[in-house]
C-alpha cells in the first residue's frame, strides 16, 4: 500500500459546473437531493470507465465507513500507466488523492457540492505538486480536457439525481 503524501499540493485549476436549480420544499428535500448527487459521484468512483475514457479499475477496496465519510482505495490503469488513488467521500465532497508514483506526480481533485439559493453546482478543484510546470499550450489543453470531462460527469450526475 502506498503512502499518500499530498499535503504540499498547490492549486492548479478550479471551475464550477451547474447541475441545475430546484426549489426544495424543505431541508429534507434538499438533503435528499444532495445525497443523490453524492451517490452519483460514488457511482463514478466505482465505475471510472463510465466517464473517463481509457481508465480501467483493477481493484477497489473500501475502508470501514466512519459516520461522516467513506474511504476507497483504487488501483487504476490508464493505457500503460498503473497507479493507485485514495478517494474520500463526505456529505458534500468527493476527494481523489493520487500520491507520487513512478513517473506520476502527486495530485488531488476535490469535487464539492455547493448549493446557493436552490442552485446546485459542482466545484472542481485541481491541485498538483509545486514546481510542476507545463508549456502554456499543454496547460490550456489539459484544462480543456478537465472541463470537458467534468461537464460530462456533472451532466450524468444531474440526470441521475433528477435535475
Amino acid at each position: 500500500v502506498s503512502v499518500f503524501m499530498t499535503e504540499d499540493l498547490q492549486p492548479v485549476f478550479e471551475h464550477e459546473v451547474l447541475l441545475g436549480s430546484v426549489v426544495c420544499a424543505d431541508a429534507g428535500a434538499s438533503e435528499a437531493l444532495r445525497s443523490r448527487v453524492i451517490d452519483g459521484l460514488v457511482r463514478f468512483v466505482k465505475n471510472p470507465e463510465m466517464h473517463a475514457e481509457g481508465l480501467q479499475m483493477n481493484a477497489l477496496t473500501q475502508d470501514s465507513s466512519e459516520p461522516e465519510k467513506i474511504v476507497f482505495h483504487r488501483s487504476l490503469q490508464a493505457g500503460k500507466v498503473s497507479f493507485e488513488d485514495r478517494v474520500t467521500v463526505t456529505q458534500d465532497a468527493v476527494i481523489f488523492d493520487v500520491s507520487r508514483q513512478q513517473a506520476l506526480p502527486a495530485s488531488r481533485l476535490t469535487v464539492r457540492l455547493i448549493e446557493r439559493e436552490g442552485v446546485f453546482l459542482l466545484r472542481f478543484s485541481y491541485e498538483g505538486e509545486p514546481g510542476q510546470k507545463y508549456p502554456e499550450y499543454v496547460e490550456v489543453l489539459r484544462q480543456k480536457a478537465w472541463v470537458a470531462k467534468d461537464q460530462a460527469l456533472a451532466s450524468a450526475v444531474a440526470h441521475d439525481a433528477g435535475f
